[in-house]
């Protein structure tokens, strides 16, 4: 049981540190507040479902959208 209870405590002290070693490895990218006035419409990330035909007007505010998707990249470092 006491070996157990040790390799338990080894698993979880490994990944505590590795964890913490790829965090601190990792440049920090959002370096400022982010800025309702300036935003960017990305190009070609709609789905083709998304079009004039299939939109069936405005909802109400407390609309719930069970299925919405972000989708976000890495930066390549």
């Amino acid at each position: 049981m006491r070996t157990g209870r040790s390799a338990s405590v080894l698993a979880i002290l490994s990944t505590f540190i590795l964890s913490s070693i790829c965090f601190a490895a990792s440049p920090l990218l959002i370096t400022q507040t982010v800025d309702e006035t300036k935003l960017v419409t990305l190009a070609g990330n709609t789905r083709p479902e998304a079009n004039k035909q299939n939109d069936r007007g405005i909802v109400a505010d407390d609309f719930a959208m069970e299925h919405m998707l972000l989708q976000l990249r890495r930066s390549s470092a």
